[in-house]
């Protein structure tokens, strides 16, 4: 068993109508994973407050695997074509293959938020034979064994 720290949210979904519930979510404190969302009746919720057991609800789980562990961030210059297609998926992995190394993954909105946009000096040269039209700054993460 592990012993970890964490986070609980409660929410309440909808309006006053007969398809408002409670939604009660855990999330791991270390990796802020959010694994665990657990939605439940209004009038099973109060049952639940007043100290009723075995209340049925629905419970969705996720993300197990990543619980416990640190999260890393870090953000790279990636080299941009000009004319990058959002919708061209192949394209996108071409560009980030060299950066989504050692578990990495890029935010992928990265590359067309325009606000990450970074000029090129004129004479920056061609790379493999392809000439580069700017640079985007991307944000990469990945989850790593947590150290003590």
């Amino acid at each position: 068993m592990q012993n970890l720290k964490g986070k609980l949210g409660l929410s309440r979904i909808g309006g006053a109508g007969s398809d408002a519930y409670m939604q009660l979510t855990i999330q791991d404190k270390t990796s802020g994973v959010q694994f665990t969302t657990i939605e439940i009746g209004m009038a099973q919720f109060a049952y639940l407050l007043s100290g009723l057991h075995g209340i049925e609800c629905n419970i969705d789980v996720r993300g197990l695997d990543l619980v416990g562990m640190t999260q890393e961030h870090k953000h790279e210059p990636v080299p941009v074509v000009k004319g990058l297609d959002k919708d061209d998926e192949d394209a996108i992995k071409a560009t980030l293959i060299a950066f989504e190394l050692d578990g990495w993954v890029a935010n992928r909105d990265d590359l067309f938020n325009h606000h990450k946009y970074n000029k090129l000096p004129d004479d920056f040269p061609e790379l493999a034979g392809i000439k580069f039209d700017h640079t985007q700054t991307v944000n990469f993460h990945r989850f790593v064994e947590t150290t003590k």
